[in-house]
């Protein structure tokens, strides 16, 4: 009963020892690594959800939504881009349900199903100072892993159990890397549950291995990255993007020059931006400028309302925002890709004072444009609308059914791929 398999917590941490998630903003990882007060705000906050969590399981845990989740196919999500990438593939497949890892994530989503982990790893909250331990053996000072080790602790112990008890048929996942997924694949795959990955993001090489039974990637680029960080062979097939399957028929097929759109990053500085869209503006005083923050970026947008329009993520999709411009510019951003796809040109331009890093490879594999000062992005404009590219083409090493007559039935394959491995195996 007292063993600790730190191989297995290290495999879930895996992001976390490597230093993958120190490498974004402070906003974006202080969940993590809370400073001052916020540490002590942060550590109440955990402790006080697992009593709440672990109390309201005692009246719960037999209901109803069990005898839903018992032998279905489950798709598990932990965030919005999970559900963004999973819907459209579940609703083509019945029986299935989405399992959540906490409660309303998704507003007015009729599918609230979760799993109250918290009820289960009361009971190894004793392995709490050992795991500590472990990690300050493996160089994470004490300040930074006691959070870290009261999220991951009793995880996946929690989730043998109600695996042990529920027993799906399978379970897809659309993240590989955070705490809950990563210990769910993990439980799931010593209990022989078949498990299966599609995609949701573009990927880099800090990712964890590969450890799914089968893997529904997008193309080249995901399969090149998880080869150089997974050891192992593993089982995978090229589906493309469902979420763009519905966006296909919207790509742009007349190249105009109306309205740019600057999608921001949490690094990107609001005064550089300022100033170049100034420049921009007094040379093309015609254009229409939409202003896009990332999602995360809880800095007050107001300074551009001003004079832009400004797009908000929480209200505006993606690919909403990227229908209602000509031309994107933005630094790093995976929103390169999606820009790409529709056809619309995309120039990669830092806002920052820091060295830009091309983390998801989109200079180095041709996908963007490139530019260095505000004056390259000036010619880039000219070069681009002279030529008038069908861009969409650039995107296929990330999209492998760019340009097939795949393009478009994404979910469609996804669903035939996972019944088939489901009911036959690999």
């Amino acid at each position: 009963m007292f063993n600790v398999n730190f191989n297995i917590y290290k495999d879930i941490l895996h992001i976390f020892l490597n230093g993958e998630i120190e490498k974004t903003p402070y906003r974006y990882h202080k969940i993590f690594y809370p400073k001052g007060l916020f540490f002590i705000k942060t550590i109440a906050n955990i402790v006080a959800n697992i009593i709440v969590n672990s109390v309201f399981g005692l009246f719960t845990m037999d209901t109803s939504s069990n005898c839903v989740l018992k032998n279905n196919l489950w798709f598990f999500t932990c965030s919005k881009n999970n559900y963004d990438a999973l819907k459209d593939v579940v609703e083509k497949i019945d029986p299935s349900i989405f399992v959540w890892n906490r409660q309303n994530i998704i507003k007015n989503n009729e599918a609230r199903t979760f799993l109250n982990i918290d009820y289960h790893r009361l009971k190894y909250i004793w392995k709490l100072p050992i795991i500590v331990f472990l990690l300050y053996k493996e160089g994470v000072g004490f300040a930074k892993n006691i959070v870290i080790a009261l999220r991951v602790v009793g995880v996946f112990e929690a989730y043998i159990e109600i695996l042990n008890k529920l027993t799906p048929k399978g379970i897809v996942f659309a993240n590989d890397h955070s705490i809950e997924p990563r210990a769910l694949l993990l439980a799931a795959k010593s209990l022989y549950i078949p498990t299966i990955y599609i995609q949701h993001a573009n990927v880099n090489e800090n990712f964890p291995p590969i450890r799914f039974d089968l893997s529904l990637l997008e193309g080249e680029d995901s399969l090149y990255k998880y080869k150089k960080c997974t050891k192992n062979t593993f089982v995978y097939k090229f589906i493309g993007m469902p979420k763009f399957d519905k966006h296909v028929l919207k790509r742009k097929k007349n190249i105009k020059f109306n309205t740019m759109g600057i999608a921001l990053n949490a690094l990107d500085s609001f005064d550089k931006v300022l100033s170049f869209v100034k420049l921009i503006k007094k040379i093309f005083p015609n254009l229409s400028i939409i202003i896009r923050l990332h999602p995360a970026d809880d800095r007050d947008g107001t300074v551009f309302k001003k004079k832009y329009v400004l797009s908000d993520p929480k209200k505006t999709s993606v690919f909403k925002y990227l229908n209602e411009i000509d031309i994107n510019i933005a630094a790093e951003t995976s929103l390169h890709l999606e820009a790409t796809m529709l056809n619309v040109p995309s120039i990669y331009y830092n806002f920052t004072e820091k060295e830009e890093k091309d983390v998801y490879g989109f200079q180095k594999n041709g996908l963007t444009f490139k530019a260095t000062k505000n004056l390259d992005v000036i010619q880039l404009l000219e070069e681009i609308f002279q030529r008038k590219e069908d861009v969409y083409k650039r995107a296929k090493y990330y999209n492998a059914f760019i340009g097939t007559d795949k393009e478009g039935k994404s979910a469609i394959i996804a669903k035939v791929y996972i019944l088939d491995f489901i009911h036959h195996g690999v």
